[in-house]
């Protein structure tokens, strides 16, 4: 069959545009080769609802190769994030399997490295080293404006040329939020009024939960201290506390992280006064005993009585009750 001259053109054009998909890392190949459509949904949470709009403000996304090499990392700080929300990855030449991880909501407070290959790639807390006025073994403090975060991977297989895979990614949250109530109550179970219990009382999180691979796996290295951040006042007639702090992923086993309070002494330093695991803590309301379970639970209200200092005329800081969003935790009353 004799080849006209206009598809012989084409024919042409046709090579030149795939000589470019080689040559430049598929930059400029037409989409009709092997596409992935994915689309993004928040629904692993208490509610079982999408909550993406009200949680997602920018999405990395990195595409690897059968090999675990970076194929594409790209970025959409635009959304809109709503429901539905979907992205098109085009082009994919090269083969017809790929891992792709998406990560949500990466700003200042996180940083990334070895992320040209899956097996090096992490993502980890940017920790601070202010001066302060108690030693620490940490590496760093996380300050109470850390980000929210997002997890997902999804495996993309069987791609045949010319052909488009739809795939759902649903998200994980991998940051919680505490909120710690402390008051004080003296041995006849009335409440304190000396406000100073709660100028020099100070609450943190400490754990080594702020590094984790893109198979969202904690490395468990790093030990960084969070900050908490006053909410306020809650009661004017009563000494009481009311501190919120953001940490990242809580896990039912390994990785342990504590809740530590401190008292500032005369000279300006700190005291450890009490420390809790908190996941040991929160296991102990019968409530969240999987990891599936703390995953879907992004929110955790501590609640803490203490034995009034001023009325007992020692030091002993004795948690009386605890309520972990509303249960009670029964084994207390240890000294620490």
């Amino acid at each position: 069959m004799k080849r006209t001259p206009l598809i012989a053109e084409l024919l042409v054009i046709l090579a030149l545009l795939l000589q470019g998909c080689i040559y430049d890392s598929t930059k400029d190949c037409p989409s009709l080769y092997r596409s992935v459509i994915l689309n993004f949904y928040f629904t692993h949470n208490t509610q079982n609802i999408d909550l993406l709009q009200d949680e997602l403000r920018k999405l990395d996304v990195f595409v690897y190769d059968s090999k675990g090499l970076l194929q594409r990392h790209i970025v959409d700080d635009k959304g809109p994030f709503v429901g539905g929300y979907s992205l098109q990855i085009d082009s994919l030449l090269e083969e017809e399997s790929y891992r792709v991880v998406a990560l949500g909501n990466l700003f200042a407070d996180s940083e990334l490295s070895g992320i040209e290959r899956l097996s090096d790639a992490k993502v980890s807390v940017v920790a601070q080293t202010p001066e302060v006025a108690w030693e620490t073994t940490a590496h760093g403090f996380v300050n109470t404006g850390l980000t929210t975060s997002f997890h997902g991977k999804v495996d993309v297989e069987g791609i045949s040329t010319r052909a488009t895979s739809s795939q759902t990614v649903d998200l994980m949250k991998n940051t919680n939020d505490v909120t710690v109530t402390i008051s004080w109550k003296n041995d006849k179970g009335v409440y304190c009024t000396d406000i100073s219990h709660e100028q020099n009382t100070r609450v943190y999180l400490e754990g080594k939960n702020g590094e984790s691979d893109f198979d969202n796996q904690l490395q468990c290295e790093r030990l960084l201290i969070y900050e908490s951040d006053s909410l306020g006042k809650l009661n004017p007639d009563r000494a009481e506390l009311k501190v919120l702090i953001r940490t990242m992923q809580l896990m039912v086993d390994g990785c342990t992280v504590i809740l530590v309070v401190r008292q500032v002494q005369p000279d300006g330093t700190e005291k450890e006064v009490y420390s809790e695991g908190l996941v040991d803590m929160i296991k102990q309301t019968g409530q969240y005993n999987t990891q599936e379970s703390l995953d879907r639970e992004c929110n955790y209200d501590v609640d803490i009585t203490f034995r009034c200092t001023e009325h007992t005329g020692n030091e002993t800081w004795m948690a009386t009750t605890i309520y972990i969003n509303g249960w009670l935790i029964k084994n207390l009353g240890i000294e620490i």
